[in-house]
């Protein structure tokens, strides 16, 4: 007789977290944005990597990573929010991202945000 299965586990609605700036550094064609809370560790939550290929995302260390997947993003003066595909790796294990910005969040990355994810991207005030 075989085991029964285990009933399945359903991804967290979202992951939030707050980060002291929303960091962005361009060179060679290649763009980082990440969350920052100080110069020795720059990037410790997330990264978005924009390139000419588009978008890698990176959350909570290199385990949740992956080439786009993204449904939405959503940037306001304080906070970037990105919406999963459910059958993506990061999806798969949440829907949604908050970052929450105690600094503002420079234009700067919702240009380079808008280059890379077009109508997918919705700025709010």
């Amino acid at each position: 007789m075989s085991e029964p299965m285990p009933p399945a586990v359903a991804p967290e609605e979202a992951v939030a977290f707050t980060v002291e700036r929303v960091r962005i550094d361009e060179a060679d064609d290649q763009c980082l944005i990440s969350g920052a809370d100080d110069e020795e560790e720059p990037a410790g939550y997330f990264i978005l990597e924009c390139d000419g290929a588009g978008a890698t995302i990176e959350v909570l260390g290199d385990a949740l990573s992956q080439r786009d997947g993204v449904r939405a993003i959503e940037i306001g003066a304080h906070h970037l929010a990105v919406a999963f595909d459910p059958r993506s790796p990061i999806g798969r294990q949440m829907r949604e991202l908050r970052i929450a910005s105690r600094e503002p969040i420079g234009p700067a990355v919702a240009v380079r945000l808008a280059a890379a994810f077009g109508p997918r991207l919705r700025l709010v005030p």
